[in-house]
């Protein structure tokens, strides 16, 4: 920590210096140009033709600065000109012989010259100010700058990751290994040189890593692909070098590089300096023995643009796939973060696990966060199950637009959409729970469904189908209901859109095309204009059907529209309530 503050208040130092010698370079320039300026007034003239005026008598007055060959000369007539004389000396000896002569000439020299001391003071302050950037540059070349390597002890351990058991197994024995390598030399076994994770952002990558290093009890440097990017080449590679010999000192230990897609992208990507920075990582990695006791742990989003060369055995010889947690998974993350707040009897974590469909590890801890705030600001003793509700839609939507109303008819409108959107979902897929419809604003939505779309590792085209009908309700019951459609329905088309993209660019869900597009330059623009009109053709038959059925369900969605005028907001019970009193056409 002292290192730390130390190198902090220097640099703080040497950025004071340079802003002062800067400032001080600025305020020579301007008094530089103020002196131009004020000599621009005057005329320059020929020596010959100054020498001849003298000799008139019509010359009042000469100044000049010491040291200086410029002269300026003010005329009977009170005009003032200016000129350089070839010898300074000779010439103040002609003026004194014409003083001698009779001719009344008034001579003025000042004692600092801006041509002299002025422009030396100048010049050294330039080159101070010249050799401070160029040091600045040399750091940041040589890789030295602000890039801080330190090993930290982290006290997570797996008892705090939840809903990752398989994964969490797979990373056990790289905690054996780093607490009883002896066994693993002894049988022939080489651990795992690298161990990339993969998956989502939010599913707990780094948790896990910090996990893994706190397990072990061994130094943690945990660093971001970004830090390594530098625009000058040869400066990321210096730093990959300096993280490895820091981690080597004190061996075993565990480097992290989060992002690592950052830097060991395809080396075709065109980067040279990150092309160069990843050599660098590639070959402190096969510098490795199995007796090194370093293990390299990265994290990335995007599997798919790493760099062939780093995935193969020897390198990142393991990848773990970190998913978003199911239902089971959800239930035991909250469980965790649930440890250290106070909750009213009637929570119950395993059904606020299926109200968070979608939602990473991340996003779990911060809806408990959110409560727990709402709690303490609302003067609540503990977490009732609105205040979870309520920190959900934060999370989810955003706050509550309490001083900007919808006006009668924007809500009417709005409550025919979201009705649209529950029929719909209700007559296609009546085994999908609604968690709860609304029409109070929040963030940039009018109002929202809330749908127990339980995640499946696998997606059938039907299921895929039935989503974009729903997204397609809400437009579709105004269209029928009011006889006009609106901009509110602006993302649900853009979500709408982007399934129907993934069904026919990435799962080839169409009867004429077998091939995933998606990601693949090397496909002309063709068979891309092609593939959106297979595009349109989904999103156009989803459409047809959507229409078909809020035409068979009119009279319901008009009356959950008045129901939602009514009450604005309707809970899980109060929707499927409704739903079982009120026949839905299929």
């Amino acid at each position: 920590m002292r290192n730390n503050k130390n190198g902090t208040r220097r640099n703080n130092v040497v950025k004071r210096l340079l802003a002062l010698v800067t400032s001080v370079m600025l305020i020579i320039l301007l008094i530089s140009v103020y002196n131009n300026a004020r000599n621009f007034k005057n005329q320059e003239v020929k020596y010959s033709e100054i020498v001849a005026c003298i000799e008139k008598g019509d010359v009042k007055e000469i100044s000049t600065q010491a040291g200086s060959s410029k002269i300026d000369v003010t005329f009977k007539d009170e005009t003032q000109k200016f000129t350089y004389v070839p010898s300074i000396s000779e010439f103040w000896k002609y003026v004194n012989e014409q003083r001698k002569l009779g001719n009344d000439i008034e001579v003025s020299v000042e004692g600092i010259s801006s041509d002299g001391t002025f422009g030396a003071i100048s010049s050294l302050l330039s080159a101070v100010l010249l050799f401070g950037c160029m040091f600045f540059m040399v750091r940041r070349m040589t890789g030295t700058g602000n890039f801080k390597v330190k090993a930290v002890t982290t006290d997570v351990r797996f008892t705090d990751v939840a809903g990752i058991d398989e994964e969490r197994e797979q990373l056990s024995e790289v905690v054996n290994f780093l607490k009883e390598s002896k066994k693993y030399t002894h049988m022939g076994a080489r651990i795992p040189k690298g161990i990339l994770l993969v998956g989502p952002p939010g599913t707990g990558k780094t948790l896990l890593a910090k996990a893994i290093a706190g397990e072990a009890g061994v130094p943690f440097f945990q660093v971001t692909g970004s830090s390594f990017e530098e625009k000058f080449v040869g400066v990321g590679a210096s730093r990959v070098r300096k993280i490895f010999n820091e981690a080597k000192k004190v061996a075993p230990s565990i480097i992290f590089i989060d992002e690592i897609d950052a830097v060991a992208q395809n080396r075709y990507s065109g980067k040279s300096y990150s092309e160069q920075t990843l050599n660098q990582l590639l070959a402190e990695m096969d510098g490795f023995d199995s007796n090194s006791h370093v293990i390299v742990i990265a994290a990335t989003n995007h599997k798919e643009i790493l760099d062939p060369a780093i995935l193969r055995p020897g390198r990142f010889d393991r990848h773990v796939y970190v998913p978003m947690p199911n239902v089971n998974a959800r239930a035991k993350i909250l469980s965790v973060h649930a440890r250290n707040k106070r909750f009213s009897h009637d929570v119950n974590l395993r059904e606020l696990a299926r109200k968070t469909v979608g939602f990473s590890g991340a996003n779990l801890e911060n809806v408990l966060n959110e409560a727990a705030l709402l709690a303490v600001r609302s003067k609540s003793p503990c977490i009732t199950n609105e205040i979870i509700d309520e920190a959900i839609a934060r999370v989810i939507v955003g706050i509550k637009k309490e001083s900007s109303p919808l006006s009668e008819k924007e809500k009417y409108l709005t409550a025919v959409h979201e009705a649209g959107h529950a029929i719909v979902s209700a007559s296609i897929r009546p085994d999908v729970k609604n968690f709860c419809i609304s029409i109070v604003p929040r963030g940039e939505a009018g109002g929202y469904n809330f749908f127990d779309e339980s995640y499946k590792t696998y997606k059938q085209k039907a299921d895929m189908e039935k989503q974009i009908r729903v997204m397609y309700g809400g437009r579709c019951a105004e269209e029928i209901l009011l006889g006009d459609i609106s901009t509110g329905a602006s993302n649900d088309l853009e979500r709408a859109t982007d399934l129907a993209y993934c069904m026919v660019m990435n799962f080839a869900m169409t009867e004429s095309k077998l091939v995933k597009i998606a990601g693949r330059p090397e496909f002309n623009n063709h068979i891309e204009n092609q593939s959106i009109e297979k595009m349109e053709e989904i999103c156009s038959e989803a459409y047809k059907e959507t229409l078909d059925v809020v035409t068979k369900n009119k009279t319901v969605i008009s009356k959950l529209a008045a129901l939602l005028m009514e009450k604005e907001y309707l809970s899980d019970v109060e929707v499927s309530a409704f739903l079982s009193e009120n026949y839905i056409a299929q």
